[in-house]
């Protein structure tokens, strides 16, 4: 483990947390995530009186869906309609089993007319042969995902990237960047609430989240352990894996 800790000596706010093989991941071995920082009690309640940033999901894909059939391939396994779907938005896509149990769920982007994202365990899930006989590529990307939620959300993502970011709309995506390196930032949130994430290359992650956390000291940030996500993530209304 002293090896993957070296490489990060540069973030200070990074290397002791988040994911602690994401950076630098060593094959077969489990991913391992950070359960707590200040404690559940503050973590908890900063959703509710300042921000947190979250790093929990960076194992988790996306897997990038690319081709003349890209909508297609999806469309035939999504429960979702893609007819009203434009570029630069993104959709909480749903697969289903054959008995309509869900078999995956999570964010999807459209970047391009033939070019998808899947986040977080979204579709279609660890079935990446599930494309054939369809024009399309079908890859895991090794990306870090960064949630930033709470009401001062947007003003630590504003003075981060020293940019005015309202006109990112519900569900919309666009570029940023923080640090000098550039970054995808899009709002999410079920219930009404201040939500975003950031997305892009995993060796980048470190640099990305830890300009994010400095920015936020002002504005009540804490960094959300694994723990405190599974009860944040239910009582902010997004739906969860048992």
């Amino acid at each position: 483990m002293e090896g993957t800790f070296t490489a990060r000596l540069a973030h200070p706010f990074y290397r002791d947390r988040v994911l602690y093989l994401a950076y630098d991941r060593w094959p077969g071995r489990p991913l391992l995530r950070a359960w707590e920082f200040a404690g559940w009690p503050k973590e908890s309640l900063s959703w509710r009186k300042g921000c947190y940033i979250h790093g929990g999901l960076s194992g988790t894909g996306p897997i990038s869906v690319r081709g003349p059939e890209a909508k297609k391939y999806l469309q035939s396994i999504l429960i979702n309609s893609l007819e009203k779907f434009p570029v630069g938005s993104m959709k909480h896509a749903v697969m289903c089993t054959e008995d309509g149990l869900i078999a995956a769920h999570g964010i999807v982007e459209r970047k391009a007319d033939d070019h998808f994202e899947s986040f977080a365990g979204g579709p279609p899930g660890p079935h990446l042969d599930t494309a054939a006989p369809f024009d399309v590529e079908v890859k895991r990307l090794d990306h870090y995902l960064f949630q930033i939620a709470g009401p001062t959300a947007l003003q630590v993502l504003e003075k981060a990237t020293g940019e005015s970011l309202r006109d990112v709309r519900f569900l919309r995506f666009r570029d940023t960047h923080i640090n000098g390196i550039k970054t995808e930032v899009g709002r999410i949130g079920m219930t009404g609430g201040l939500a975003y994430e950031l997305h892009g290359p995993i060796e980048e992650g470190p640099a990305i989240y830890d300009a994010v956390y400095q920015a936020g000291q002002e504005f009540g940030i804490e960094r959300l352990g694994w723990g405190t996500y599974l009860v944040n993530h239910v009582e902010g209304g997004f739906p969860q894996h048992s």
